[in-house]
C-alpha cells in the first residue's frame, strides 16, 4: 500500500498561511490600540501662519545682524593683527623670545637682520651662540641674573653678525610669569661706542686737562692729562667732586657756574684747584 506523500511548505494549503497572516495583523493592531490609550495625542493647535512667518522673517535678520557684527569684529581683528605684526617685525629695535635653555623660539625682522641671518634660520639656535666670545662671560651671568631676580635687568654685549662681524648691543630682559620664557630686546649701539672709543683716544691723548661731571659737580670721567696736573689717580677722582678741587669758590659760586652751563649751554671762567699735596 502506497503511502500518501506529506506536503511540503511550497506546497501547503494557502488557507492555513492566510489564517496566520490575520493572526499577525490582528496582535499589531491590538499592540497599536494598547499603545495609543497609553498616550493619547493631544490635538493639533491652529497654525497662525502670519504670525509664523514674521518670526522667522526676524529671526532671519537677527541672523543677518550677528553675521554683519561677527565680520566687523573679524575685520577689525585681523586689523590690529596686522598693526602688531606691523609694529613687532619693523620695529627700530631687535625682540627675541628665549626659551629657558636659551633657545630662540619667535624673533623679529630688525633682530634678524641684526644678526646677519635669516628669521627662519634662527628659531631653535641658541642666542649665546651668536654672543662673541669676549662678552660670553658677561652674558651668561646676565641669563643668570634674569632668571633669579624675576626683574628686568640689562647689560651690553658684544654680538657675532653674519658669525664674524662684531656689534655691540644693549640688551633688556624679563622672564615670563611662569618662568618658562624670557622676552629680551636688543638695541644696537654701535655707534655710541665707537664715539666713546673716539672720544677716549681725543681726551686720552690730549695734554690739556679734561673731565666730566654730572649736574651736581660729581666727577663721572676724567683724563690722564687732568690727573696729572692735580696728583689725583683717576679712581680716587670719580669718588669725589668739583668742591674737593676748587681752592678758592664757594659752593654757591659753582653752582651758579653749573646753571649758567644749564640755561646757556656754555660758561668759561679761571679757577684755582688744589692739588693732592696741598699746592
Amino acid at each position: 500500500m502506497r503511502k500518501k506523500p506529506t506536503p511540503t511548505p511550497a506546497t501547503a494549503d494557502p488557507s492555513i498561511r492566510f489564517a496566520s497572516g490575520q493572526a499577525l495583523r490582528r496582535q499589531a493592531e491590538a499592540k497599536l490600540s494598547a499603545r495609543q490609550k497609553k498616550t493619547k495625542a493631544s490635538p493639533p493647535k491652529k497654525v497662525d501662519t502670519p504670525r509664523l512667518v514674521h518670526e522667522l522673517q526676524v529671526h532671519q535678520i537677527e541672523l543677518e545682524m550677528q553675521n554683519e557684527e561677527l565680520a566687523h569684529s573679524r575685520a577689525e581683528t585681523e586689523s590690529l593683527l596686522r598693526q602688531y605684526s606691523d609694529l613687532y617685525d619693523f620695529a627700530p629695535i631687535g625682540y627675541f623670545t628665549l626659551a629657558r635653555d636659551d633657545v630662540i623660539r619667535q624673533a623679529n625682522l630688525t633682530g634678524a637682520r641684526l644678526l646677519g641671518v635669516e628669521r627662519g634660520a634662527l628659531i631653535k639656535r641658541r642666542f649665546g651662540l651668536f654672543v662673541s666670545p669676549q662678552s660670553r662671560s658677561t652674558y651668561n651671568a646676565f641669563l643668570e641674573k634674569v632668571s633669579k631676580s624675576g626683574r628686568q635687568e640689562n647689560c651690553e654685549i658684544a654680538l657675532l653678525k653674519n658669525g664674524s662681524e662684531s656689534i655691540w648691543a644693549h640688551i633688556e630682559a624679563t622672564c615670563s610669569d611662569d618662568g618658562q620664557e624670557c622676552h629680551v630686546v636688543v638695541i644696537d649701539i654701535t655707534e655710541r661706542k665707537r664715539a666713546e672709543e673716539e672720544y677716549r683716544t681725543i681726551i686720552g691723548t690730549a695734554l690739556d686737562g679734561f673731565w666730566i661731571t654730572n649736574m651736581q659737580g660729581r666727577f663721572l670721567d676724567v683724563n690722564d692729562a687732568y690727573c696729572n696736573l692735580i696728583g689725583y689717580s683717576r679712581e680716587e677722582l670719580l669718588t669725589m667732586s668739583i668742591p674737593d678741587v676748587e681752592a678758592v669758590e664757594k659752593p654757591e659760586e659753582i653752582a651758579a657756574h653749573i646753571r649758567k652751563i644749564t640755561e646757556v649751554g656754555r660758561d668759561h671762567f679761571e679757577t684755582r684747584h688744589r692739588c693732592k699735596d696741598g699746592r
